[in-house]
């Protein structure tokens, strides 16, 4: 029996993909869409315009090249050179798995499956209606998971603030924390159905 050639096996995907990411829209994520893993809009579903959509597949591309390779070094260099913390600095367990971005836009989920593939997943700043709020104007939440490691921390967060000390930053981020732990979730297991779907996908030099 002979397999069906990459782009092939992309296509016929793609009607399947397609379909679930539009049936999985609601009014806590209104965008969800896949990129290829230099920006290109694989499959979206959305009621803003083309253009709009090209905008938010760039950033998004943008802001995972920013911040994934972040949280791992930063954290590991800031722990102390002991055994229990061995695990930390090791290159593969620490790998980004995901990152959460609370900008003006919204709140905006990136996740790099295993095919290579960044799921993206927006939905609207929690409390917010129409405007932004002052706070969002002036900080940038960032949300970046890991996997799993033996000391439980699955989730590290990084807090950019223009005003205010770092302490009053968190917390005040963390007000919201039921709308964007909420998306955050959904945004997640959309993920996970994704990777079990895409598993073995193997991108053209063409669809890249």
């Amino acid at each position: 029996m002979t397999s069906n050639p990459p782009q092939s096996q992309t296509m016929l995907l793609s009607k399947r993909i397609s379909t679930f990411l539009q049936n999985n829209i609601s009014p806590h994520l209104h965008t969800l869409m896949l990129l290829t893993p230099t920006g290109k809009l694989l499959s979206t579903s959305s009621s803003a315009p083309a253009s709009v959509l090209r905008h938010q597949g760039t950033l998004a591309l943008s802001l995972w090249t920013l911040y994934s390779p972040f949280p791992a070094q930063t954290v590991s260099d800031a722990l102390p050179p002991n055994g229990e913390s061995s695990h930390a600095r090791n290159p593969t367990s620490r790998e980004t798995k995901s990152i959460l971005i609370q900008m003006e836009l919204g709140i905006m989920v990136i996740r790099l499956l295993a095919c290579g593939l960044l799921f993206v997943a927006i939905g609207p700043a929690p409390g917010v209606s129409g405007t932004t709020t002052p706070q969002i104007q002036r900080e940038g939440l960032v949300s970046i998971s890991q996997p799993a490691s033996p000391d439980g921390g699955h989730e590290r967060e990084v807090i950019r603030s223009g005003e205010g000390s770092e302490t009053a930053s968190v917390r005040s981020a963390r007000g919201g924390g039921v709308g964007i732990s909420g998306m955050r979730r959904q945004a997640e297991e959309l993920g996970k159905w994704l990777e079990g779907a895409l598993d073995g996908l193997i991108l053209s030099t063409a669809e890249r």
